[in-house]
């Protein structure tokens, strides 16, 4: 009797664990995508610390003094939300190449369990094939001893 086929559940697997990549991507995108807001916020921030600095020493009156003050406060806000945000996002691109791991793993396992399916099967079938040829010799030999 041939063993249940495993190919529609491989198919299935497959499809799981490329769903899982596809994800994946997607997750590694969107955790770019913040860095580079992150980075360019912090290149900002940088810019107009600079540029506050140099302000001081060359003299600024109160009301630009608490504009960039002020400014300079948001973007630190600013920064803070990115890297939380950065940091979740990574923890999002962990978590979907745990389950492309996971989906692979699986997919290997029904793999090896088809290998291991298909080659029993074969042995299966050699052992029936050669009781089939003895029992057709031992026939053989009888019609011989008989029909002499």
């Amino acid at each position: 009797m041939k063993p249940f086929s495993l190919h529609s559940v491989l198919q299935y697997r497959q499809r799981l664990e490329d769903t899982a990549v596809v994800r994946l991507i997607d997750a590694q995108r969107q955790l770019a995508e913040k860095e580079s807001v992150f980075k360019k916020a912090s290149q900002e921030y940088s810019a107009t610390l600079k540029t506050y600095q140099k302000m001081q020493i060359q003299g600024i009156n109160i009301e630009d003094l608490l504009r960039y003050e002020q400014h300079l406060v948001l973007l630190q806000e600013k920064i803070f939300d990115l890297s939380s945000e950065c940091d979740s996002a990574r923890q999002n691109v962990e978590q979907k190449r745990k389950v492309v791991i996971s989906r692979s793993r699986d997919k290997k396992v029904l793999e090896q369990l088809q290998v291991r399916q298909d080659g029993a099967y074969q042995k299966y079938l050699a052992k029936k094939e050669t009781s089939l040829l003895d029992e057709m010799a031992v026939l053989a030999h009888e019609r011989k001893l008989i029909d002499p």
